[in-house]
């Protein structure tokens, strides 16, 4: 179910953050023509996507460690192992997702 869940998250964050570069499309144009390379409008679209994905990034680490926290209490049992393959999961999730969108996003500006 948390990998239902991680994958609405971010696709919602996909669709929000692509949707947002046909608005910018325009703005990168101008940049383009003012003399920015192609690697500065590169570094800027990866620092722009990658602040979009750290707040939920965080987000989702910090609830899963309370609600482990909180689990283990009530059962009497350590989680620490499934929580730590959990939050790597969701890591290595979060950094694909964040890899694609940022080449999506990078074509978008780039495209005529």
């Amino acid at each position: 179910m948390s990998i239902i869940f991680m994958l609405a998250t971010f696709s919602t964050i996909y669709f929000k953050i692509l949707s947002d570069a046909l608005a910018d499309k325009e703005q990168y144009s101008i940049l383009k023509k003012v003399g920015m390379s192609k690697k500065e409008v590169g570094k800027s679209i990866y620092l722009q996507v990658g602040i979009a994905f750290l707040l939920p990034g965080i987000v989702g680490i910090i609830h899963s460690a309370v609600a482990i926290n909180i689990l283990e209490q009530i059962m009497g049992m350590s989680f620490t192992l499934p929580l730590i393959y959990g939050i790597g999961l969701f890591v290595i999730v979060m950094i694909a997702f964040y890899i694609g969108i940022s080449k999506n996003y990078t074509k978008m500006v780039y495209e005529k």
